[in-house]
């Protein structure tokens, strides 16, 4: 009797098991995934407001006279996508300055170009600006050079005529006149019996 207990004891447990071997397995989770980090979205708008060129692009000066210095760059327009010789909107650029309390120069008409840094040519301690606008087209271009006075951009002269081949030439269209305080020379383009003609000239500089 005690062996047929046994017996049908272990045919139980050789049945039990049988039926774990045989029952389906639970399938492992799913292995993690790497994460993957998202994409860094870039706030074009705070970099707008501080700096649209590369850094080697800009010019260095003082050009509020407050003896320290700031960094300048040209800001153009935005162009069109559907005609290579419109802007999308304005087609004013603006001259901006990396210090905030300095107002942008705009610049009608000027979609590319670089400000230039030419010295303290009024004598009144700051650095002035000048600026040949790129267009689409033309080699005539007027250049323009502006002194910081009272808060404001003042012309330290009145925008005067330039040509492509007197810059090609590195012809310096502005400079301090040593044989008259106060005053500069301007170099500009004329056309006389069809011809270029790079004429210069002493004029007063405002300030």
């Amino acid at each position: 009797m005690k062996r047929r207990a046994v017996v049908f004891i272990l045919m139980l447990l050789a049945i039990a098991a049988c039926r774990r071997s045989n029952a389906p397995q639970d399938n492992p989770p799913p292995a993690a995934k790497a994460d993957t980090a998202a994409p860094v979205k870039k706030d074009t708008v705070a970099q707008d407001k501080v700096l649209l060129v590369e850094e080697s692009d800009t010019v260095e000066g003082d050009f509020n006279g407050d003896g320290k210095k700031e960094r300048m760059w040209l800001n153009p327009p935005k162009l069109s996508t559907t005609d290579q010789f419109e802007c999308d909107g304005s087609c004013t650029g603006y001259i901006t300055f990396s210090d905030a309390t300095i107002p942008a120069i705009p610049m009608e008409d000027c979609i590319d170009g670089s400000p230039v840094n030419e010295g303290d040519l009024n004598e009144d301690g700051a650095d002035d600006v000048g600026m040949l606008p790129g267009w689409f087209t033309s080699c005539w271009h007027q250049y323009h050079v502006f002194s910081f006075r009272n808060g404001e951009w003042i012309n330290v002269v009145n925008p005067f005529d330039t040509h492509c081949t007197q810059w090609e030439d590195g012809v310096d269209a502005i400079s301090v006149d040593p044989n008259k305080p106060g005053h500069v020379i301007i170099r500009y383009m004329s056309t006389s019996d069809a011809d270029f003609v790079i004429k210069e000239k002493s004029v007063k500089a405002k300030r």
